[in-house]
Protein backbone atom coordinates (compact mmCIF):
# COMPACT_ATOMS: atom_id res chain seq x y z
CA UNK A 1 0.00 0.00 0.00
CA UNK A 2 0.92 3.69 -0.58
CA UNK A 3 2.57 4.75 2.82
CA UNK A 4 1.58 8.31 2.07
CA UNK A 5 -1.56 7.21 1.12
CA UNK A 6 -1.65 5.17 4.75
CA UNK A 7 -0.38 8.26 6.48
CA UNK A 8 -3.44 10.32 5.12
CA UNK A 9 -5.43 7.86 6.47
CA UNK A 10 -4.90 7.75 9.75
CA UNK A 11 -4.28 11.45 10.28
CA UNK A 12 -7.95 11.47 8.79
CA UNK A 13 -9.88 8.49 11.13
CA UNK A 14 -12.45 10.15 13.48
CA UNK A 15 -12.16 8.47 17.03
CA UNK A 16 -14.86 7.82 19.26
CA UNK A 17 -15.28 7.17 22.45
CA UNK A 18 -13.88 7.79 25.94
CA UNK A 19 -10.55 9.83 25.55
CA UNK A 20 -10.78 9.85 21.92
CA UNK A 21 -12.11 12.71 19.09
CA UNK A 22 -15.19 12.77 21.29
CA UNK A 23 -17.53 10.49 23.05
CA UNK A 24 -21.25 9.34 22.51
CA UNK A 25 -24.02 8.99 25.30
CA UNK A 26 -25.18 6.29 24.88
CA UNK A 27 -22.57 4.46 23.49
CA UNK A 28 -21.63 3.44 19.86
CA UNK A 29 -23.08 0.51 19.72
CA UNK A 30 -26.61 2.08 20.46
CA UNK A 31 -25.94 3.90 16.77
CA UNK A 32 -26.09 0.30 15.37
CA UNK A 33 -29.52 -0.64 17.43
CA UNK A 34 -30.71 2.78 15.40
CA UNK A 35 -29.92 1.94 12.56
CA UNK A 36 -31.69 -2.15 12.86
CA UNK A 37 -35.12 -0.40 14.13
CA UNK A 38 -34.90 1.74 11.31
CA UNK A 39 -34.50 -0.99 8.81
CA UNK A 40 -37.00 -2.99 10.45
CA UNK A 41 -39.58 -0.53 10.80
CA UNK A 42 -39.08 0.12 7.16
CA UNK A 43 -40.17 -3.33 6.35
CA UNK A 44 -43.90 -2.81 5.81
CA UNK A 45 -43.55 0.47 3.97
CA UNK A 46 -43.27 -0.78 0.48
CA UNK A 47 -45.56 -3.47 0.91
CA UNK A 48 -48.05 -1.97 3.38
CA UNK A 49 -50.53 -1.77 -0.04
CA UNK A 50 -50.07 -5.59 -0.75
CA UNK A 51 -49.44 -6.29 2.82
CA UNK A 52 -52.72 -7.95 3.29
CA UNK A 53 -52.25 -10.79 0.40
CA UNK A 54 -49.24 -12.21 3.06
CA UNK A 55 -51.98 -12.62 5.43
CA UNK A 56 -53.94 -15.07 3.50
CA UNK A 57 -53.04 -19.06 4.48
CA UNK A 58 -53.19 -20.04 0.73
CA UNK A 59 -50.55 -17.57 0.00
CA UNK A 60 -48.04 -18.65 2.42
CA UNK A 61 -45.42 -20.54 0.61
CA UNK A 62 -41.98 -19.44 -1.18
CA UNK A 63 -43.34 -18.59 -4.35
CA UNK A 64 -45.58 -15.80 -3.20
CA UNK A 65 -44.44 -14.75 -0.59
CA UNK A 66 -40.99 -14.13 -2.80
CA UNK A 67 -43.42 -12.23 -5.30
CA UNK A 68 -44.86 -9.74 -2.59
CA UNK A 69 -42.41 -9.79 -0.28
CA UNK A 70 -39.53 -6.74 -2.05
CA UNK A 71 -38.44 -4.82 0.82
CA UNK A 72 -34.75 -7.11 0.74
CA UNK A 73 -32.80 -3.49 1.46
CA UNK A 74 -34.36 -3.25 4.70
CA UNK A 75 -34.13 -6.65 5.52
CA UNK A 76 -30.67 -6.79 4.35
CA UNK A 77 -29.77 -3.53 7.12
CA UNK A 78 -31.86 -5.20 9.85
CA UNK A 79 -29.68 -8.19 10.50
CA UNK A 80 -26.63 -6.12 9.47
CA UNK A 81 -27.51 -3.53 12.02
CA UNK A 82 -28.20 -5.78 14.52
CA UNK A 83 -25.29 -7.90 14.20
CA UNK A 84 -23.33 -4.87 14.48
CA UNK A 85 -24.93 -4.00 17.66
CA UNK A 86 -24.72 -7.10 19.53
CA UNK A 87 -20.56 -7.58 18.13
CA UNK A 88 -19.68 -4.21 19.04
CA UNK A 89 -21.69 -4.57 22.61
CA UNK A 90 -19.74 -8.05 23.76
CA UNK A 91 -16.79 -6.82 22.79
CA UNK A 92 -17.49 -3.80 24.81
CA UNK A 93 -18.30 -5.99 27.63
CA UNK A 94 -14.78 -7.79 27.52
CA UNK A 95 -13.13 -4.15 27.55
CA UNK A 96 -14.96 -3.83 30.85
CA UNK A 97 -13.27 -7.12 32.04
CA UNK A 98 -10.14 -6.66 30.51
CA UNK A 99 -9.10 -5.02 27.22
CA UNK A 100 -7.05 -7.77 26.14
CA UNK A 101 -9.91 -9.71 26.02
CA UNK A 102 -11.85 -7.77 23.16
CA UNK A 103 -8.27 -7.75 20.75
CA UNK A 104 -6.76 -10.51 18.59
CA UNK A 105 -3.13 -11.26 19.74
CA UNK A 106 -0.17 -10.98 17.73
CA UNK A 107 0.71 -13.04 15.00
CA UNK A 108 4.01 -12.10 13.81
CA UNK A 109 7.13 -11.69 15.77
CA UNK A 110 8.15 -8.34 16.62
CA UNK A 111 4.32 -7.36 17.84
CA UNK A 112 4.28 -10.40 20.40
CA UNK A 113 7.63 -9.58 21.78
CA UNK A 114 6.19 -6.30 22.13
CA UNK A 115 3.74 -7.46 23.44
CA UNK A 116 5.05 -9.78 26.03
CA UNK A 117 6.97 -6.83 27.15
CA UNK A 118 3.79 -4.51 27.55
CA UNK A 119 4.82 -2.20 25.21
CA UNK A 120 1.44 -2.83 23.50
CA UNK A 121 -1.76 -1.47 24.53
CA UNK A 122 -5.04 -2.85 23.61
CA UNK A 123 -5.70 0.42 21.58
CA UNK A 124 -2.95 -0.77 19.28
CA UNK A 125 -3.86 -3.73 18.35
CA UNK A 126 -7.22 -5.49 15.99
CA UNK A 127 -10.44 -6.50 17.54
CA UNK A 128 -11.95 -9.93 17.27
CA UNK A 129 -14.33 -10.48 15.09
CA UNK A 130 -18.24 -11.28 16.26
CA UNK A 131 -17.51 -15.36 16.34
CA UNK A 132 -14.02 -15.17 18.73
CA UNK A 133 -15.77 -12.24 20.52
CA UNK A 134 -18.69 -14.20 21.62
CA UNK A 135 -17.01 -17.40 21.83
CA UNK A 136 -15.07 -15.40 24.72
CA UNK A 137 -17.91 -13.69 25.77
CA UNK A 138 -18.91 -17.64 26.74
CA UNK A 139 -15.60 -18.97 28.21
CA UNK A 140 -15.53 -15.96 30.19
CA UNK A 141 -19.15 -17.34 32.11
CA UNK A 142 -17.65 -20.19 32.71
CA UNK A 143 -14.42 -18.65 34.57
CA UNK A 144 -16.57 -16.15 36.46
CA UNK A 145 -18.47 -19.33 37.59
CA UNK A 146 -15.44 -20.85 39.56
CA UNK A 147 -13.61 -17.71 39.93
CA UNK A 148 -16.36 -15.11 41.73
CA UNK A 149 -13.71 -13.69 43.58
CA UNK A 150 -12.09 -11.51 41.02
CA UNK A 151 -14.75 -8.39 41.12
CA UNK A 152 -14.03 -7.30 37.72
CA UNK A 153 -15.70 -10.31 36.47
CA UNK A 154 -19.16 -9.86 37.90
CA UNK A 155 -20.06 -7.97 34.91
CA UNK A 156 -20.55 -11.25 33.20
CA UNK A 157 -23.04 -12.31 34.95
CA UNK A 158 -25.13 -8.99 34.25
CA UNK A 159 -24.93 -9.72 30.91
CA UNK A 160 -25.20 -14.41 30.85
CA UNK A 161 -28.70 -13.68 28.80
CA UNK A 162 -26.68 -13.24 25.89
CA UNK A 163 -25.42 -16.63 25.94
CA UNK A 164 -28.13 -17.45 23.23
CA UNK A 165 -28.58 -19.39 20.44
CA UNK A 166 -30.20 -16.25 18.70
CA UNK A 167 -27.29 -14.77 18.30
CA UNK A 168 -25.54 -17.90 16.69
CA UNK A 169 -28.76 -17.92 14.09
CA UNK A 170 -28.40 -13.51 13.50
CA UNK A 171 -24.34 -14.05 12.78
CA UNK A 172 -25.39 -16.88 10.14
CA UNK A 173 -27.40 -14.71 8.69
CA UNK A 174 -25.33 -12.18 8.60
CA UNK A 175 -22.90 -14.39 6.73
CA UNK A 176 -24.94 -15.15 4.29
CA UNK A 177 -25.75 -12.01 3.32
CA UNK A 178 -21.79 -10.76 3.38
CA UNK A 179 -20.35 -13.55 1.52
CA UNK A 180 -22.97 -14.86 -0.81
CA UNK A 181 -25.90 -12.00 -0.84
CA UNK A 182 -29.28 -13.83 -2.88
CA UNK A 183 -30.51 -15.29 0.50
CA UNK A 184 -32.05 -13.40 2.94
CA UNK A 185 -35.61 -13.87 5.85
CA UNK A 186 -38.10 -13.41 4.29
CA UNK A 187 -41.08 -10.94 6.09
CA UNK A 188 -42.40 -13.91 7.85
CA UNK A 189 -39.24 -15.21 9.18
CA UNK A 190 -37.61 -11.49 9.50
CA UNK A 191 -40.86 -10.73 11.81
CA UNK A 192 -40.52 -13.72 14.04
CA UNK A 193 -36.56 -13.64 14.80
CA UNK A 194 -36.78 -9.89 15.74
CA UNK A 195 -39.91 -9.96 17.60
CA UNK A 196 -39.37 -13.04 19.63
CA UNK A 197 -35.90 -13.46 19.67
CA UNK A 198 -34.04 -10.35 19.06
CA UNK A 199 -36.41 -8.23 20.61
CA UNK A 200 -36.85 -9.71 24.00
CA UNK A 201 -32.79 -9.20 24.61
CA UNK A 202 -32.37 -5.66 22.88
CA UNK A 203 -34.93 -4.99 26.04
CA UNK A 204 -32.68 -7.18 28.73
CA UNK A 205 -29.54 -5.20 27.53
CA UNK A 206 -31.10 -1.78 27.85
CA UNK A 207 -32.62 -2.51 31.04
CA UNK A 208 -28.80 -3.74 32.30
CA UNK A 209 -27.08 -1.19 30.57
CA UNK A 210 -29.63 1.62 31.79
CA UNK A 211 -27.12 3.56 33.81
CA UNK A 212 -25.68 4.37 30.05
CA UNK A 213 -29.01 6.38 29.18
CA UNK A 214 -28.55 9.74 30.75
CA UNK A 215 -31.09 11.03 28.35
CA UNK A 216 -33.38 8.17 28.73
CA UNK A 217 -34.59 5.58 26.29
CA UNK A 218 -34.40 5.31 22.70
CA UNK A 219 -36.44 8.02 21.14
CA UNK A 220 -38.17 5.50 19.29
CA UNK A 221 -39.21 2.66 21.84
CA UNK A 222 -42.09 5.03 22.54
CA UNK A 223 -44.47 7.59 20.34
CA UNK A 224 -45.11 11.75 21.14
CA UNK A 225 -48.60 9.80 22.82
CA UNK A 226 -47.05 7.31 25.23
CA UNK A 227 -47.51 4.15 22.63
CA UNK A 228 -44.31 2.05 24.56
CA UNK A 229 -43.86 0.20 20.57
CA UNK A 230 -41.29 -1.77 21.87
CA UNK A 231 -43.14 -3.35 24.82
CA UNK A 232 -46.00 -3.43 22.83
CA UNK A 233 -44.30 -6.01 20.30
CA UNK A 234 -42.89 -7.90 23.14
CA UNK A 235 -46.62 -8.46 24.49
CA UNK A 236 -47.51 -10.45 20.97
CA UNK A 237 -46.18 -13.89 21.77
CA UNK A 238 -46.35 -16.74 18.92
CA UNK A 239 -44.50 -19.79 18.13
CA UNK A 240 -42.97 -20.38 14.32
CA UNK A 241 -44.59 -24.01 14.46
CA UNK A 242 -48.04 -21.65 14.51
CA UNK A 243 -47.06 -21.11 10.55
CA UNK A 244 -47.38 -24.73 10.04
CA UNK A 245 -51.09 -24.74 11.44
CA UNK A 246 -53.95 -23.88 9.98
CA UNK A 247 -56.29 -23.71 13.12
CA UNK A 248 -53.72 -20.73 13.94
CA UNK A 249 -53.87 -19.12 10.80
CA UNK A 250 -56.35 -16.42 11.73
CA UNK A 251 -55.33 -15.61 15.04
CA UNK A 252 -51.69 -15.52 13.70
CA UNK A 253 -52.60 -13.06 10.82
CA UNK A 254 -54.25 -10.80 13.26
CA UNK A 255 -50.67 -10.92 15.94
CA UNK A 256 -48.88 -10.06 12.43
CA UNK A 257 -51.23 -7.21 11.48
CA UNK A 258 -51.13 -6.00 14.93
CA UNK A 259 -46.68 -5.76 14.56
CA UNK A 260 -47.39 -4.42 11.15
CA UNK A 261 -49.24 -1.47 12.83
CA UNK A 262 -46.45 -1.30 15.52
CA UNK A 263 -43.84 -1.24 12.57
CA UNK A 264 -45.36 2.10 10.99
CA UNK A 265 -45.63 3.55 14.13
CA UNK A 266 -41.99 2.86 14.93
CA UNK A 267 -41.25 4.60 11.06
CA UNK A 268 -42.96 7.59 12.18
CA UNK A 269 -41.53 7.79 15.55
CA UNK A 270 -38.41 7.33 14.24
CA UNK A 271 -38.27 10.03 11.49
CA UNK A 272 -39.60 12.83 13.98
CA UNK A 273 -37.86 15.39 15.13
CA UNK A 274 -38.07 15.10 19.08
CA UNK A 275 -37.74 19.11 19.18
CA UNK A 276 -41.32 19.04 17.94
CA UNK A 277 -42.79 17.70 20.98
CA UNK A 278 -42.05 21.38 22.24
CA UNK A 279 -42.89 22.71 18.70
CA UNK A 280 -39.55 23.71 17.56
CA UNK A 281 -38.06 22.44 14.45
CA UNK A 282 -34.98 20.63 15.08
CA UNK A 283 -33.19 21.78 11.40
CA UNK A 284 -35.12 24.86 11.61
CA UNK A 285 -35.31 26.64 14.84
CA UNK A 286 -35.52 30.12 13.48
CA UNK A 287 -38.90 29.14 11.82
CA UNK A 288 -41.95 29.97 14.48
CA UNK A 289 -44.58 27.66 15.39
CA UNK A 290 -43.79 24.86 12.95
CA UNK A 291 -47.04 22.68 14.21
CA UNK A 292 -49.22 25.46 12.94
CA UNK A 293 -47.37 24.83 9.38
CA UNK A 294 -48.31 21.36 9.07
CA UNK A 295 -52.21 22.10 10.34
CA UNK A 296 -52.26 24.56 7.45
CA UNK A 297 -50.66 21.91 5.13
CA UNK A 298 -53.30 19.49 6.55
CA UNK A 299 -56.08 22.12 6.49
CA UNK A 300 -55.09 22.77 2.53
CA UNK A 301 -55.89 19.21 1.48
CA UNK A 302 -59.60 19.95 2.10
CA UNK A 303 -59.60 20.56 -1.45
CA UNK A 304 -58.61 17.18 -2.55
CA UNK A 305 -61.13 15.44 -4.22
CA UNK A 306 -60.57 12.01 -1.84
CA UNK A 307 -60.49 14.25 1.11
CA UNK A 308 -62.77 12.99 3.85
CA UNK A 309 -61.13 14.34 7.39
CA UNK A 310 -58.71 15.30 9.54
CA UNK A 311 -57.71 13.58 13.34
CA UNK A 312 -55.67 13.61 15.81
CA UNK A 313 -52.50 11.55 15.10
CA UNK A 314 -52.30 8.08 17.18
CA UNK A 315 -48.20 9.07 17.11
CA UNK A 316 -47.22 12.59 17.24
CA UNK A 317 -50.53 13.26 19.23
CA UNK A 318 -51.44 17.15 16.75
CA UNK A 319 -54.58 17.31 14.74
CA UNK A 320 -52.80 16.96 11.30
CA UNK A 321 -53.84 13.41 9.97
CA UNK A 322 -55.51 13.71 7.14
CA UNK A 323 -58.05 10.93 6.12
CA UNK A 324 -58.47 9.81 2.74
CA UNK A 325 -61.58 7.73 0.86
CA UNK A 326 -61.93 6.90 -2.53
CA UNK A 327 -64.92 5.30 -4.99
CA UNK A 328 -63.90 2.97 -7.35
CA UNK A 329 -65.88 0.43 -9.70
CA UNK A 330 -65.27 -2.88 -8.82
CA UNK A 331 -64.96 -4.91 -11.83
CA UNK A 332 -65.11 -8.40 -10.03
CA UNK A 333 -68.50 -7.76 -7.82
CA UNK A 334 -69.48 -5.09 -10.33
CA UNK A 335 -69.94 -3.01 -7.56
CA UNK A 336 -69.04 0.23 -6.19
CA UNK A 337 -66.29 0.18 -3.45
CA UNK A 338 -63.59 2.47 -1.23
CA UNK A 339 -60.10 2.43 -0.24
CA UNK A 340 -59.58 4.84 2.43
CA UNK A 341 -56.09 5.52 3.88
CA UNK A 342 -54.46 8.34 5.85
CA UNK A 343 -51.20 10.88 6.13
CA UNK A 344 -50.03 12.51 9.15
CA UNK A 345 -48.55 15.69 8.16
CA UNK A 346 -46.64 16.35 10.97
CA UNK A 347 -44.58 12.68 11.36
CA UNK A 348 -45.68 11.11 8.23
CA UNK A 349 -47.49 7.98 9.95
CA UNK A 350 -49.24 6.37 7.04
CA UNK A 351 -51.38 3.59 6.39
CA UNK A 352 -54.53 1.80 3.72
CA UNK A 353 -57.28 0.75 5.16
CA UNK A 354 -56.10 -3.28 4.04
CA UNK A 355 -54.12 -3.26 6.74
CA UNK A 356 -57.54 -2.94 9.71
CA UNK A 357 -57.70 -0.11 11.47
CA UNK A 358 -55.50 1.36 14.18
CA UNK A 359 -58.14 0.99 16.87
CA UNK A 360 -58.88 -2.36 16.45
CA UNK A 361 -55.29 -3.12 17.56
CA UNK A 362 -55.54 -0.62 20.93
CA UNK A 363 -53.56 2.20 19.05
CA UNK A 364 -56.65 4.79 18.92
CA UNK A 365 -60.06 4.49 20.92
CA UNK A 366 -61.83 5.51 17.94
CA UNK A 367 -61.56 4.25 14.16
CA UNK A 368 -59.80 6.14 11.87
CA UNK A 369 -60.48 5.05 8.44
CA UNK A 370 -63.14 6.10 6.16
CA UNK A 371 -66.71 4.41 6.13
CA UNK A 372 -69.16 3.44 4.12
Amino acid sequence: MDKEFDKFMKENEVRIGNDKDFTTTPPLYYQSLNDAFRNYFNTLRNNKDTFHFLLDFKFWNREAIGFNFNNSDSAVFTILGFHRFFELLLKDILRRINPFLAVKFPENEEMTIKFHNNELNAEQMETVEFKKAYDRFKETIKYNEHNQQKNEYAIIQEFSFLNDDALVILARWRNRIIHNGNTIPNIYLLDYFVTQKLIPLVAKVVETDKNNFKNGLPHYFETFTGIKIIDEIQKIKYDYKDFRNEEKAKELAFKLLHIAHLKELGRARYGIEYTLKNNISYFEPYYENPIERNKRFALQEKIHPAYNAIKTCPCCGFDTLVVYKKEYDDILTLKKDFISWFNCYTCNYSLKNNLGDPSYFGICKEPIFATK
